[in-house]
């Protein structure tokens, strides 16, 4: 039994290793297949179909070396099973992507007059068979117009298992078969506008390959699309004039923030007409965020002159208020009284001892008046620091009061009196 064991093991070894197939690879390329595919679960199709699929749906037999693909289809509650078995892919001719935003689809084309069986299932039962000459394989293109990093990848790995097979069946070389894929990998990297010159040169230099008829489709797209571009850019600019004049007639004054308005209305209108592709990405992303600044210039600039008569009362008050605390502070720290006290106290209780010891009945009664005008000065200052600080805390109480429903607004004011300045304006327009 051992020994029939080691021959079956060693048959299978010798096997593999005569035919040529790296049988690891080919399955780590079938994993990462099936990966890709369950990126785009619950995705709908071209058909508006939500999609599900199982751990392993896409599946090399090394019996055969052929692959079976499944999909769970949903719609209107109904669920349909699709596989398709018997797959060679020794025989696929050319790939091809279609996007539909949020999910990318591979159509894996055939040599002619070669096709597969799609068996239908439904509840556990085969509803129907279909002979199909191009297989579906999906993934996430994550709302992007042009074929995002997944469908690359999922490119990168059909056509990695299907070379693999081609080579083990002698119908193609390793060596060019490796590197041409590395040329595409290369490729797909090139950025925009560059790419379309060099897909263009690809497909001159590789028009039967599996990657030609992608090559001159994504030439196509991204022709059209830097052709858009240019009308784009033309209209762009022309709107973009209007935003302009619009902000640069807000800064002119907090009256005319109804401009900033009027600059976002034009700026937002074109962000949403125009795709990522059609405004580039860097353009997009600053005018998202000069549309947030002519927002909040918007919003500042209309309150300031909302609560104009607020701002006022409010300054008055607080003006007010610190005037008298200016002048509770100096009554404060005022040691003149201090001053007299101590002079008066100290002289008068000299001579009242004196007054005292001699007998002098006339000193010694006049020292206690003087002591007590020195006290009196004392008490008098002592009451006057009492009103002030009286007068104080109400008239900053009545400050904080005509500034609390406006507290935002006074801050922003405030940057804008010590000149701190947003994008080189302040944001609220001081000038009248």
């Amino acid at each position: 039994m051992r020994f029939s064991l080691f021959v079956i093991c060693w048959f299978l070894h010798f096997f593999g290793y005569t035919q040529n197939v790296k049988y690891e690879e080919l399955d780590a390329f079938t994993r990462e297949i099936s990966k890709l595919q369950a990126g785009s679960e619950m995705l709908e199709d071209e058909k508006k179909n939500s999609l599900s699929f199982s751990a392993e749906s896409f599946k090399i037999w090394f019996k055969d070396l052929k692959a079976t693909n499944a999909v769970y289809k949903i719609k209107d509650g109904k669920e349909t099973l699709e596989v398709t078995e018997n797959i060679d892919l020794s025989k696929v001719k050319h790939v091809k992507t279609v996007r539909n935003k949020s999910i990318g689809i591979l159509e894996i084309h055939f040599i002619a007059d070669y096709a597969l069986k799609t068996d239908y299932y439904a509840e556990g039962k085969k509803i129907k068979s279909e002979t199909v000459t191009v297989l579906k394989l999906y993934c996430n293109n994550n709302d992007l117009e042009q074929p995002g990093p997944d469908l690359d990848l999922l490119i990168e790995n059909v056509v990695g298992v299907s070379d693999q097979i081609k080579v083990h069946k002698g119908l193609l070389k390793k060596e060019p078969s490796m590197e041409l894929q590395k040329k595409w990998r290369v490729l797909v990297k090139t950025p925009f506008p560059e790419s379309i010159n060099a897909y263009n040169a690809f497909f001159k230099e590789h028009p039967k390959s599996v990657y030609a008829t992608e090559a001159q489709s994504r030439y196509a797209y991204f022709k059209q699309l830097k052709d858009r571009q240019i009308e784009v850019d033309k209209l762009v600019s022309k709107q973009y004039t209007l935003v302009k004049e619009n902000f640069e007639t807000g800064l002119l004054s907090y009256k005319n923030y109804h401009s900033f308005h009027i600059a976002d209305s034009i700026l937002s209108k074109i962000i949403v007409s125009y795709s990522l592709e059609e405004l580039g990405g860097t353009r997009r992303n600053d005018f998202i965020a000069f549309r947030n600044e002519l927002r909040e210039r918007y919003h500042w600039n209309k309150s300031y002159f909302q609560n104009k008569d607020q701002v006022a009362l409010y300054d008055s008050l607080n003006t007010i208020a610190i005037g008298i605390s200016n002048k509770h502070y100096k009554a404060d720290v005022n040691m003149a009284p201090w001053a007299v006290w101590g002079v008066g106290s100290g002289v008068s209780y000299v001579t009242f001892l004196i007054g005292i010891i001699g007998g002098n009945k006339k000193l010694w009664k006049g020292s206690l008046v003087v002591m007590g005008i020195s006290y009196a000065i004392l008490g008098i200052n002592y009451l006057r620091i009492k009103s002030l600080e009286r007068k104080k805390n109400k008239a900053v109480s009545e400050a904080n009061k005509a500034r609390e429903p406006i507290n935002e607004l006074i801050t922003m004011r405030d940057k804008a009196l010590k000149g701190e300045k947003f994008h080189g304006f302040p944001i609220i327009i001081l000038s009248e």
